[in-house]
């Protein structure tokens, strides 16, 4: 059986990725990031980060050094890095 959801946020901007298993939300992303991309999920038991504006996202790494659980992946790849790596 498939289950539709329609509520469904992404997990990823250009620049980083959340891994929703590994956030204990701590909110410390939530305090360190200046341009509001990241929000709440507390739904019953599940409570966990989300992206909340990907397009604010400049890639600025503060979430990602502030999270103590590694939930939060910086995963941009410039144009020459993608560039050599199809070599």
């Amino acid at each position: 059986m498939k289950f539709h959801r329609p509520f469904r946020h992404p997990r990823t901007t250009k620049y980083i990725s959340i891994h929703t298993g590994l956030c204990e939300a701590c909110w410390n992303c939530l305090e360190v990031c200046p341009n509001q991309v990241l929000g709440k999920l507390e739904f019953g038991p599940h409570r966990h980060i989300r992206i909340h504006a990907s397009e604010n996202c400049k890639g600025c790494k503060k979430c990602v050094e502030a999270c103590p659980h590694h939930a939060i992946e910086y995963v941009y790849k410039s144009k020459h890095q993608l560039e050599a790596q199809a070599i």
